[in-house]
């Protein structure tokens, strides 16, 4: 069955009280503390410095892991999971076609860096493709 967005479940916008949003995700009450060794410096203002966009590819399986890694160590402020992507590409001699997740996250200047060797690193991919883009 395909649902409008009218007919979603409805919670309160929090940065727009008068307004509701049609995402059925309970956010927390108050932000997440930072963490003082990596993340976000000020998660209160986290437009203070130039944003970047990471992108990268993965498998449906491994996307929201990897995500909610990235969010739990504070290295990207948000990010979206977009299923349905078709891949080919030459890896060892073959062309290969696989489904994929396109990821785009969003992050500051300075944890673009950081937030993308993590991204590698935690990747199931043996080379995964991590592009930064600079708005």
């Amino acid at each position: 069955m395909i649902r409008s967005r009218s007919s979603l479940p409805r919670r309160r916008n929090r940065s727009n009280p008068g307004r509701d949003s049609p995402n059925p995700v309970d956010l927390p009450s108050a932000p997440l503390p930072a963490n003082p060794d990596v993340g976000l410096a000020d998660p209160d203002h986290p437009l203070e410095t130039p944003l970047r966009i990471l992108f990268a590819t993965c498998s449906a399986e491994h996307a929201e892991r990897v995500l909610r890694s990235l969010l739990e160590e504070r290295l990207v402020a948000c990010g979206n999971l977009i299923p349905g992507v078709r891949s080919l590409y030459w890896w060892e001699g073959e062309i290969c076609d696989d489904a994929e997740v396109v990821m785009l996250m969003e992050t500051t200047a300075e944890l673009a860096g950081p937030a993308s060797q993590r991204l590698a690193e935690i990747h199931p991919y043996d080379v995964p493709k991590v592009v930064t883009l600079d708005p």
